[in-house]
């Protein structure tokens, strides 16, 4: 295994430390704020807001879940990692758009998207450059 290798599991591994704690401080601290918003709503929409908050919170810890299982170092799944950190990437980009783009755990999240998609793109380039010396030779 090659050192790009072993860079890019270590940066999908911090990702996903950093990922437990954002969506830890999703639901401790987001969700409490979200329910203190919604006592004027309509009890049915407040409900249904709550829900989608927290299974946000669950697909993130569900993500997690399979970045640590698929990012082993004897053959880390490439297209599985670089899927969970586009879809960690896109729901920031949500958040920022429909909650604000002031919200802290949103520029978390982004940013540990973006470290995800850094360490699946030094996995994923350990296969390109001998293909790329072969074609040169």
């Amino acid at each position: 295994m090659s050192w790009l290798t072993t860079v890019g599991i270590i940066l999908v591994r911090a990702g996903t430390i950093f990922l437990l704690g954002i969506a830890l401080l999703y639901i401790g601290a987001g969700y409490p704020y979200l329910t203190r918003g919604l006592l004027n709503i309509d009890p049915a929409l407040s409900g249904e807001v709550k829900a989608i908050w927290l299974a946000f919170c669950f697909q993130l810890i569900l993500i997690a879940v399979l970045l640590m299982m698929y990012s082993r170092r004897s053959s880390p799944q490439k297209v599985l990692l670089c899927l969970c950190g586009s879809v960690l990437f896109i729901d920031a980009m949500l958040v920022r758009g429909f909650v604000s783009s002031f919200y802290l755990p949103a520029q978390f999240l982004m940013i540990t998207g973006l470290i995800i998609l850094l360490g699946c793109f030094f996995i994923t380039w350990e296969g390109v450059i001998p293909k790329a010396r072969a074609v040169t030779e």
